[in-house]
Order: structure tokens, then sequence, then C-alpha cells
């Protein structure tokens, strides 16, 4: 009797894979820009692949407010992502005895914020900080055992998705991969409602094609390098380097993507994000009623914000809230200060601020019938 020969399996069309996924995200989740789509796609697909490289990038999701659909995109690319644990409270003992060779994951952290938000907890939680640090360039996690007098190594090499409202430790921000969401505008009506039972499915069923399709290259790609488009930094051209060899064994199409997204994701300026951030924006909207025109001064918006009453600008910091301080503030949301179309005084365009007040405000009816609910009661 002969054996039936054994069938190879199927070619995996890797810039058709790609297409599916990114798809996917798009389905579900809204991003800022084209680069970022461009940048979770490659991520999620470098992780099937991540014991190939001396460096394991981070991925870096934040908003600047809630309800921006951050924990949606975490669960999306976490299930597409090779062999996910998530976790909202995971402690430094757990994950460093969750990181092993023999069972590779990646980590899907949730939460950050609530560990990292103030001076204090991010004191509190500093074994973290490390160990998520450690995690990017394999050091281990060392402990002493005073049961067995044995000193204990934990941890290693492992891709991480950690997410937060508002910032996270610095030391994160330059080991990842950083996409900042906003919240979607009232009017899309383009994405789907993410449901785990119908759409996880979808997702699982890519996950484990990226595995069939980057997990036998893994020895081939070892020792590969690529040239690396110029970037602010030595640390983004190394951090990027795993996604861009990744996205080149799709093809020149994927490739030529990859590398605009990397330049444009690693030149975004790091802004910062303090909580106050809404009610200045909530406050800009009420004193532009004052303004005559569509361009203020920064002194006279500081001067209006100070006039409010009950508004915290006036004993915001030493002497008030500052130009310097309002713009930090202000940059978050993408708006900046800059000269009028005379270039003699340096100021804001109101409609610069549209955007953020559509995103992240509620309209104006509804504030001012919460007011006068409020003066009802």
């Amino acid at each position: 009797m002969v054996a039936p020969k054994k069938t190879a399996p199927p070619k995996i069309d890797g810039a058709k894979l790609l297409d599916e996924v990114e798809a996917a995200i798009r389905k579900y989740v809204v991003l800022p820009s084209e680069a970022d789509y461009v940048g979770a796609t490659i991520y999620a697909a470098y992780t099937h692949a991540f014991q190939a490289f001396e460096i394991a990038p981070m991925l870096v999701i934040t908003s600047v407010e809630p309800q921006c659909g951050k924990s949606t995109l975490m669960d999306i690319l976490g299930r597409l992502s090779l062999n996910h644990k998530a976790s909202g409270d995971m402690s430094p003992a757990s994950l460093a005895r969750s990181i092993r060779p023999d069972n590779p994951q990646t980590f899907v952290l949730e939460e950050m914020d609530g560990k990292f938000g103030t001076t204090k907890m991010a004191e509190q939680n500093e074994p973290m900080r490390a160990l998520i640090n450690s995690c990017f360039d394999g050091h281990t996690y060392d402990r002493f055992n005073t049961r067995t007098q044995q000193n204990e190594s934990y941890g290693g090499l492992a891709p991480v998705i950690v997410g937060a409202i508002g910032e996270v430790p610095k030391t994160w921000r330059t080991r990842g991969v950083k996409i900042r969401i906003r919240r979607k505008a009232r009017t899309d009506k383009s994405i789907e409602r993410f449901r785990r039972h119908i759409g996880g499915v979808e997702l699982k069923e890519l996950s484990d094609v990226l595995t069939d399709w980057l997990q036998p290259q893994v020895e081939d790609i070892k020792g590969r390098h690529l040239d690396i488009p110029e970037m602010d930094n030595d640390r983004d051209e190394d951090l990027w380097e795993p996604l861009l060899i990744v996205a080149s064994l799709a093809g020149t199409g994927w490739a030529d993507k990859a590398r605009a997204a990397a330049i444009e994701i690693a030149n975004k300026p790091d802004y910062s994000t303090p909580p106050i951030g809404n009610e200045l924006l909530k406050d800009c909207r009420e004193v532009f009623s004052l303004v005559v025109g569509d361009f203020v001064e920064t002194s006279t918006l500081l001067d209006l914000l100070k006039s409010k009453e009950e508004s915290p600008w006036r004993e915001y910091g030493r002497d008030g809230l500052s130009a310097k301080k309002m713009g930090e503030l202000l940059d978050a949301y993408e708006i900046h200060s800059r000269p009028n179309r005379q270039g003699k005084r340096r100021g804001y365009y109101l409609h610069h601020f549209d955007d953020a007040f559509m995103r992240y405000l509620p309209p104006l009816e509804q504030s001012v019938k919460a007011s006068n609910n409020g003066a009802d009661q």
C-alpha cells in the first residue's frame, strides 16, 4: 500500500494578509491618521515573529480623554497578536513568571494610568515600570529566594502593549511605537461596534494565519537588517527596524507603506496630557463668545480665562495660568499658537478649536441644558 503524498500547505500571501488585518482594525476603530493604521497592523504581525529579534518594541496606546476607543483598540490588537495575555492589574511577579521562552506571549496591559497617573503612584509601582522596560531588551528580573537561598531569574524578551488615559512613563514612550487616539466625531458612522463573540472569531482566524505565515520564517529573519529611514533619534530607528523587517516580508507595497508610517509616527510631538485639559477646552469655548473675529491674542485669552468666576486659572501655578502652560495643555489636543495674519501678534485662531470641541465636549445645547438643570436643583 502506497502512503498518500503529503500536500504542502498553501502559500500565504503576506500582502493580502496584512491588508485583511488592517481592514479588521478599520472596521472597529477610528485612528487619527493612515500611518496609525499601518503601524498598528505591522505591530500585530511583528508579535508573531518577535523571537527573531534582539529587542521587543512596545506599543504605547494613549488617549487624551476616556471613551476614545483605547480599550477597543487594545482588545482588537491583543486578539490579533501572538498568544495574547490581557490584564487590567497584573503584578510584577505575575508578569515576570509569565514570560517564558517555551510559551511566547504578547502582554496587553490596560489601565496603566491607574498605576502611574501621579508621581506617588509611579513611585509605588517602580518595580512594574522597570520590569516592562526589561521586556524591551530581554533583561531578566532577578530576586533572591530566602527559602532556597538561591538567586532566581525571571522575565526576558516579550512584546508588551500598554494603554493609559493621559501618559505613561517616559521610559516606555522611548521604547515603543506610540499611537495617541482621539474620540471619534459624532458624525462618524463608518465603524461597527466590536462584539467579542462575533468579531473575536474573525480576529482569532487572522491571528492564526499570521502565526502560520511568520513563525516558520523566524530563523531566516534572525540577523537580518534594513536601511532604516532617518528619524529624530537612534532609539526610534532601533525599535522600528523589527516592524519594518516584518513588513518587508509582504513585498514592496507594504514595505513602502511601513517606512512612511514609521517616519510619521516617530516624528510626532511627544505631548503630555494633563487631565485639566478638558476643563480648559470648556472654558475656552465659553469665553470665545466675547471675542470679536477669528483670532485671539494669547494674553487676551489668558485674561478672559482668569476673569471667569470659579475657574481654576487665577490660581493655576504660582502666578496663575501662563502662556507656556496653556500652550502645553492645548498641545495635547493639537491646538497650537501661531502669529496672526499680519505676523505681529501671537495667539490662537478660534476655528482651530472646532475639532477638539466636537470630539471632547458635549454639544452647546447639551451644555446649556445641563447648566440650567444644575441651577434648578
